[in-house]
């Protein structure tokens, strides 16, 4: 799994459905997809921002 919940992120994390939960899971893959990178990994405020801008 490319997603890292920072300790100050989980807060938020705990509030999402589970269904919301699987949806940034896999944002985060296609995101790092996107960046080249799909061995990395990127943090709940990076995904929840590419969602806000479209990528």
């Amino acid at each position: 799994m490319g997603l890292q919940v920072r300790a100050n992120e989980m807060k938020v994390w705990e509030t999402f459905t589970l269904e919301r939960q699987l949806e940034c899971i896999i944002n985060a893959d296609h995101l790092l997809l996107f960046r080249g990178n799909p061995h990395g990994s990127v943090s709940l405020s990076d995904v929840i921002a590419s969602e806000l801008i479209g990528i």
